[in-house]
């Protein structure tokens, strides 16, 4: 009785909780940019970004804010930066879920962009499927032409969609576990 009991009550547990909110899938892009004028003029650099479906609004749309981007890898003008030291300005999503257009940068605030002249600073726009079509990337330097904002081209393809575990299958496949172990095998007498 009392093993039904319990049992009862994982089980139990495990249905209130596996309605919780999902955790959606972390998807990555690979880039690569290339600035096509002043100083740093024919310079590439690779990298990558990623960020968390779950932020998608149903049908599609722009997402603005910071921190939108789960993790980014990326150098430029011998200076390393990661999803802390570069801002996200927006994210858009094509109704299909797929990411239409991206930005962000060092000096990027909620929705816009902006490569700041006379820092050491950068701006990334991938421009998927969404308006404007085509990748673009844009350079500042400290110092060297504090008036201008330089020019690069920029290119990027979804490297892969790693899913995450989400709580309720967490959930499932623990109760399952406790569950064995609470109806788990028995010591038979042998007569």
């Amino acid at each position: 009785m009392k093993r039904i009991r319990i049992t009862l009550i994982l089980l139990g547990v495990a249905i209130l909780l596996s309605s919780l909110p999902a955790h959606a899938d972390l998807v990555t892009y690979d880039f690569e940019v290339t600035a096509t004028s002043g100083p740093l003029s024919g310079t590439t650099a690779d990298g990558t970004f990623t960020y968390d479906t779950a932020i998608q609004p149903a049908g599609g749309g722009q997402v603005t804010g910071v921190g939108l981007i789960t993790s980014l890898s990326f150098t430029w003008n011998s200076t390393p930066y990661d999803a802390y030291t570069a801002n996200t300005g927006y994210l858009t999503f094509a109704p299909d879920g797929t990411l239409a257009n991206a930005l962000f940068g060092t000096n990027n605030g909620a929705g816009n962009g902006k490569a700041v002249p006379g820092t050491n600073g950068w701006e990334f726009y991938y421009g998927g499927t969404g308006e404007g079509g085509a990748s673009a990337f844009a350079y500042t330097i400290a110092g060297v032409g504090d008036v201008d904002v330089y020019a690069g081209s920029a290119s990027a393809s979804q490297d892969s969609s790693a899913a995450v575990p989400e709580p309720s299958s967490l959930l499932l496949l623990g109760s399952a576990l406790a569950g064995i172990g609470v109806w788990g095998p028995k010591k038979f007498k042998c007569i």
